[in-house]
């Protein structure tokens, strides 16, 4: 897989869920679309009410691209220009909670990045309640909000196509 197709994929994943999203802002004044919704939620045995952007949503977000989009931008070795552009998009001091102990620092973009991918990758996110969620690594444990974690993912994706393309 290319690069740029690699990007793609990255892509395709946060386009998938900002329409997951505009179609549940939908779903209740769109008769047919509803319809599709409840038949396919029946289909599959899960009861209503069914929120089509939930915790699966967020994890698989948060592995694609911390986890697997990070794994491409620094197996072509654009780890370094990627950090760049994305600390001019996402400050990591601004809302975001970050708890260390023992002697662990993180002050950088990079520092949080990789806390972040170790998070996703081992599976502890934790999440606080409809708004919050917390990703834990060793001696480290970041907060933030849920629109935050998706300004993340939107920010790495176009600092990516910043060097790219």
């Amino acid at each position: 897989m290319t690069e740029k197709d690699a990007f793609h994929v990255l892509k395709l994943s946060l386009f998938s869920s900002r329409l997951l999203s505009r179609i549940e802002v939908e779903r209740p004044i769109q008769v047919g679309l509803n319809q599709l919704v409840s038949e396919e939620i029946q289909r599959n045995g899960i009861q209503e009410p069914f929120p089509l952007v939930n915790q699966s949503t967020l994890f698989s977000q948060a592995y694609i691209c911390l986890v697997w989009g990070w794994a491409q931008i620094k197996s072509n070795n654009h780890e370094n220009a990627v950090i760049t552009n994305l600390s001019r998009r996402f400050n990591i001091l601004q809302d975001i909670r970050i708890e260390v102990t023992e002697n662990r620092i993180i002050d950088d973009i990079n520092k949080f990045l990789e806390a972040m991918r170790n998070a996703c990758a081992h599976g502890h996110i934790i999440f606080v309640d409809d708004s919050y969620l917390k990703f834990s690594d060793k001696n480290a444990t970041i907060s933030m909000q849920w629109n935050q974690f998706g300004k993340l993912c939107d920010d790495l994706l176009f600092s990516w196509n910043d060097v790219i393309y």
